[in-house]
């Protein structure tokens, strides 16, 4: 899985943390870690998901920010905005 910043990249972070949290089925939560590359992607790993609604949220291990979404899975791509 590839994360791209359209506006803003965070600043001192080299990972994030992006959580998947199903809307019923909680053995079906997990986490992923995302690594930053040379170019201000982050990367990482995604596990099988399940069709369904899922809650994401995007975080950096300190939790000092953090982005919330909603998502019906499959989808192609997210976008996740912050709410001001």
């Amino acid at each position: 899985m590839t994360l791209t910043f359209r506006d803003a990249i965070p600043r001192g972070h080299d990972t994030l943390q992006l959580a998947f949290i199903h809307a019923t089925l909680a053995n079906h939560d997990h986490t992923i870690e995302l690594t930053k590359t040379a170019d201000a992607v982050y990367v990482g790993r995604l596990q099988k998901m399940h069709a369904g609604n899922w809650n994401l949220i995007l975080q950096p291990p300190d939790a000092v920010w953090r982005l919330d979404a909603h998502i019906s899975f499959p989808t192609q791509a997210w976008v996740l905005k912050p709410e001001l």
